[in-house]
């Protein structure tokens, strides 16, 4: 995740390598859950609507987001969602302000 390097780096933790690019993090274009790709060109106006914080993580534990559901909710909820996820389920405190997010993503 680009989370985890931009951790290393504001710790001030060496990272001999890049940020993933957007296309990275979300993995390639197969439709392997039947589920649309979420794309992600860079990291702003593609995580304003919450879609690719929640494809992260449906990515990764499927089991804990269902993105049937999620493309239903309004953008602001699916950041809540994904951030709430994101600290509970893996230790990713919450660094961004859903409606800032929404927004402003820069």
């Amino acid at each position: 995740f680009g989370s985890k390097w931009r951790s290393k780096v504001n710790n001030g933790d060496k990272c001999s390598s890049p940020p993933p690019s957007g296309d990275e993090i979300m993995g390639s274009d197969e439709d392997e859950d039947g589920y649309p790709p979420a794309k992600a060109h860079n990291f702003t106006s593609s995580f304003q609507d919450g879609m690719a914080f929640c494809a992260m993580i449906a990515a990764h534990a499927p089991e804990l987001i269902d993105m049937e559901v999620v493309k239903e909710m309004e953008p602001i909820a699916r950041h809540e969602l994904a951030f709430r996820v994101a600290e509970e389920k893996f230790g990713v405190h919450q660094l961004l302000d859903p409606i800032d997010t929404v927004n402003s993503p820069d």
